[in-house]
């Protein structure tokens, strides 16, 4: 009984010494886009929602936003969030509309890229007939 509790009494000893397992510290964001607009027309807004690991630089970061064509509104902000929403809203043409990202907490800074495509609808129509009895409405 007593090298039953001998042996338990090493054990929990060697758990308590071995070294504490820390967090380290990375040096660099780990950004996605999940969840945001993919497609706009001309002249549509939309919502980019950015997601920022929590497996980043210590601290508060400061972003700004900027796109190719068109509005993104607010354009920088400071947080330690996760995640912000930006509303874009696309220019009067079509083609590529690219979001950059800008993140920095002082020490650490990343640009990161989102690309929206802007698109004209496809409209489609059709004329119908009703030859029955039944009525036809919208």
């Amino acid at each position: 009984m007593i090298a039953i509790a001998a042996v338990a009494s090493l054990l929990l000893m060697a758990c308590l010494a071995a070294p504490v397992a820390t967090a380290q510290e990375t040096n660099s964001y780990s950004v996605n886009f999940d969840g945001s607009v993919q497609y706009l027309q001309p002249k549509e807004a939309g919502t980019v929602t950015v997601h920022v690991s929590p497996d980043r630089p210590t601290g508060n970061y400061t972003w700004n936003a900027s796109v190719s064509a068109g509005t993104v509104t607010p354009t920088k902000g400071t947080t330690d969030a996760e995640s912000f929403t930006l509303k874009v809203t696309a220019g009067s043409t079509t083609g590529d509309l690219v979001l950059t990202i800008g993140l920095t907490n002082g020490t650490v800074s990343q640009t990161e890229k989102y690309t929206i495509k802007v698109i004209n609808p496809v409209v489609i129509t059709a004329d119908v007939k009703n030859t029955g009895n039944v009525t036809l409405t919208n």
